[in-house]
């Protein structure tokens, strides 16, 4: 994950302390440290994935669900492109905050 700017120590503390909660794959573990980096584990203990998360406000992420609705409303956007940034800008987490996943869409 060094790769990715984010630390072994910091992966190992999200994973060791950090918030569990079950992933979006079955046998999947989500764990969010108090940093905001998420780091997902796969059955066996294996790191399958990391990265930050940024936090946004709510003000911030009804505009960009507004952009996001304006651009499929002209026809420059596909209604699963739609569903795929809304779900991206709305990341209902375990605590009250929203938070938005930096990450591009499987192709």
């Amino acid at each position: 994950m060094q790769g990715r700017g984010i630390p072994a120590s910091v992966v190992d503390d999200a994973v060791r302390n950090g918030t569990a909660s079950p992933g979006r794959t079955p046998g999947t573990t989500r764990h969010r440290g108090a940093n905001g980096t998420v780091v997902i584990v796969g059955q066996g203990g294996k790191v399958i994935t990391a990265y930050q998360e940024a936090t946004m406000d709510a003000s911030t992420q009804a505009n960009l669900i507004l952009g996001a609705a304006g651009d499929y409303k002209a026809g420059t956007m596909s209604l699963s492109m739609l569903i795929w940034k809304v779900e991206g800008i709305v990341n209902v987490m375990d605590d009250p905050s929203f938070h938005m996943r930096w990450v591009s869409p499987a192709t």
